[in-house]
């Protein structure tokens, strides 16, 4: 099978990742889709889970090379690492419905995870470029 150039929107004989994985239909291309927004959905959450397990955990536990939150934490960056490679190698497909459905994916996970995140400026400075 010839690999594209350039982004196509296609569902005939589309490859996802491994030579078995071929979608052949309409609905093969939509469960693939969904299932590939869903997991860029998951990354976004796991990234801010990873954020947030240090500041809970700090509270009443001190850090060492081989303790749970450390462990915990490991597990965690390793499983939204595997999750960003996955993603990087749907996008290198070149299918233009795969693309869409992470970038739309990320952008909704960012909506839902990422919203409390604020950034604190410092209130004596009214306008920080000047």
């Amino acid at each position: 099978m010839m690999m594209p150039t350039a982004f196509y929107f296609g569902y005939q004989n589309v490859e996802l990742l491994f030579p078995g994985v071929v979608m052949n239909s309409p609905t093969d291309m939509v469960l693939a889709v969904l299932a590939i927004f869903i997991l860029a959905v998951c990354s976004e959450g796991l990234k801010q889970a990873r954020e947030n397990l240090p500041l809970r955990a700090a509270s009443g536990q001190r850090w060492q090379l081989l303790s749970w939150p450390h462990l915990v934490q490991t597990l965690l960056h390793v499983l939204q690492l595997l999750l960003s490679y996955v993603l990087m190698l749907t996008v290198m497909t070149y299918n233009a419905y795969f693309a869409l459905a992470v970038l739309v994916g990320v952008s909704v996970g960012y909506l839902l995870f990422r919203w409390k995140k604020t950034m604190h400026v410092d209130p004596d400075l009214e306008d920080p470029c000047h």
